[in-house]
């Protein structure tokens, strides 16, 4: 596993991620980079000055968050229905 240490004074959790990022818990899921430009063979995970580069998942990862988010979204929306139902 590479594992990359950041001497950083920034809060341990950012305030804002990058909109194609994902919260994982403590860490930041940063998918590889969608353009052709400044594609990023890798996916990297990063929480508090730690930085582990995803040599060998990062297709999986990144699906892994996408359907989580996915999941996420639909539970929210369908808690709002129910509970915009009680509220009728």
């Amino acid at each position: 596993m590479n594992v990359t240490f950041h001497e950083s004074t920034d809060l341990p959790f950012p305030t804002k991620i990058d909109r194609h990022s994902f919260r994982l818990g403590e860490w930041i899921l940063t998918p590889r980079a969608a353009t052709f430009l400044s594609r990023s063979p890798h996916a990297h995970l990063k929480r508090a000055g730690e930085c582990v580069r995803l040599h060998h998942c990062s297709a999986e990862m990144e699906q892994f968050a996408l359907s989580m988010a996915l999941i996420a979204a639909a539970f929210s929306r369908r808690l709002d229905d129910i509970v915009g139902t009680r509220r009728s």
